[in-house]
């Protein structure tokens, strides 16, 4: 191990975890990602903030037979937790849409066609790393082994 330091001087690899997490954190950053995060981050404050809303979304699910299942707030330091917002909303958004639209006042905070696009193509991107770091963090100890196919993978 000594001796392929020696004779390999330059080869340095940086924090995998970190590097993705620059990386994935750089493309959040996109203005049609950024505006569709906002719009879903806008959405669930609206819910988080009326019971109303969230007694029309438990309806809304139990009558489309959706998992009643709250909307989750994101980190905005965190990309897991913006990946999950997304996420959760996605998968509930027969339900918060319809919620929205039994509301007078609710229109506002209603994605727009394209803003769902762009969420569900994240989400798609994000899927594979999301699991990936969950497994890396599972791990006491990280080796090149593990993290070579995932950079075929995406790259």
């Amino acid at each position: 191990m000594t001796k392929a330091f020696e004779e390999f001087p330059d080869v340095w690899l940086r924090c995998f975890g970190h590097s993705l997490n620059l990386a994935i954190s750089k493309a959040l950053k996109i203005q049609s990602v950024e505006t569709a995060v906002r719009t879903c981050r806008h959405l669930v404050q609206g819910f988080s903030r009326s019971w109303k809303r969230k007694r029309g979304l438990r309806e809304k699910q139990a009558a489309l037979t959706l998992p009643p299942l709250a909307l989750i707030h994101d980190v905005v330091t965190r990309w897991g937790s913006t990946y999950k917002m997304l996420e959760r909303f996605i998968s509930q958004q027969q339900a918060v849409c319809a919620t929205l639209a039994a509301e007078r006042g609710a229109l506002h905070l209603m994605p727009k066609d394209t803003d769902i696009i762009v969420m569900e193509q994240v989400c798609q991107l994000l899927e594979p790393l999301s699991k990936f770091t969950d497994a890396l963090c599972s791990e006491t100890r990280v080796t090149l082994s593990a993290i070579k196919p995932v950079l075929d993978h995406i790259t």
